[in-house]
Formats: C-alpha cells, sequence, structure tokens
C-alpha cells in the first residue's frame, strides 16, 4: 500500500520513503530509523513512530536545516500519534534546536491524541516564535497550515 510518498510495509518491515527499498527489520541491537520526513513545498512532514531517539532527532534537524537553506521559513506538520516516547538527549537537544532556529519556523501543527501534549506546544512557544497548535486531524491540520493570514 502505497501513501503520501511513503510505503507502508509488514510488520517485518519499517517504513521508509516510497523511492527507497523495503528495510527489512534488523536483529537486536541494530539501528533502525523510527522517523519519517516528507517535503511539500515550504511544509515539512514528520511522523514519529515507537521511541525517538538521538540518531533519528540529528537525521531529523539535518532534514530541517537543508529545507531552511532552500526556502528561508518552513512551516511544520509532525505526527506524534505513533511515537512511545523519547529519550532524555532528545530533549535536551530540541530545546537546544528550537532556541537556535526560534525565528525560521512559522508555524507548526502537531497531530497527537494525548492531551498533555497541549501543554507542551504551550511550553514550545517560549521558545520559538512559531506558532504551534495541536490536532487529532490531519486534515484540519492541514487546513491550518495552507490558511493564508
Amino acid at each position: 500500500m502505497q501513501k503520501a510518498g511513503f510505503v507502508v510495509l509488514t510488520k517485518s518491515y519499517v517504513l521508509s520513503p516510497a523511492s527507497s527499498p523495503p528495510v527489512p527489520r534488523p536483529s537486536h541491537g541494530e539501528y533502525v530509523p523510527m522517523i519519517t520526513v516528507q517535503h511539500e513545498g515550504n511544509l515539512t512532514i514528520i511522523g514519529i513512530f515507537a521511541r525517538l531517539e538521538i540518531a533519528d532527532f540529528k537525521r531529523l534537524e539535518d532534514e530541517i536545516e537543508s529545507q531552511l537553506k532552500g526556502l528561508g521559513k518552513i512551516d511544520l506538520l509532525v505526527d506524534l500519534r505513533g511515537m512511545l516516547g523519547y529519550t532524555l538527549d532528545v530533549a535536551l537537544e530540541d530545546l537546544r534546536f528550537s532556541r537556535a532556529h526560534a525565528r525560521d519556523v512559522g508555524r507548526v501543527a502537531i497531530l497527537s491524541e494525548d492531551d498533555s501534549m497541549m501543554w507542551t506546544a504551550l511550553l514550545s512557544e517560549l521558545f520559538v516564535r512559531a506558532e504551534i497548535r495541536v490536532f487529532d486531524d490531519e486534515t484540519v491540520a492541514r487546513e491550518w497550515l495552507a490558511r493564508v493570514e
């Protein structure tokens, strides 16, 4: 099944960009990326699955910085519905990265079914200039991101 530029595979595989071959699940202890990143113009779409580790977050930083170099300012759609948690080093790096790019992001739509995410979004607005909103519906989130104000 192909959806929004990504291939959704069986349990024995991880999600990978549609242009990449399926990535078999490695044996115990090997690194498996748990994020997807897709670009639609000035919108960067991020999907996080399982537990977010620092290696995935560094990849995400590289993707965002590359987009910023090309476009100057971007919006983000971050799907956290499949995230199971994150490590402390990710939280610290997120804070550092957010402060470094406080003026580079216009809007951030967070997809989450977790009510506590609203508090996290409010706290994040203390460190960035971006407008951040939490949604439980991707269509509504995309409509908000596309709205010209």
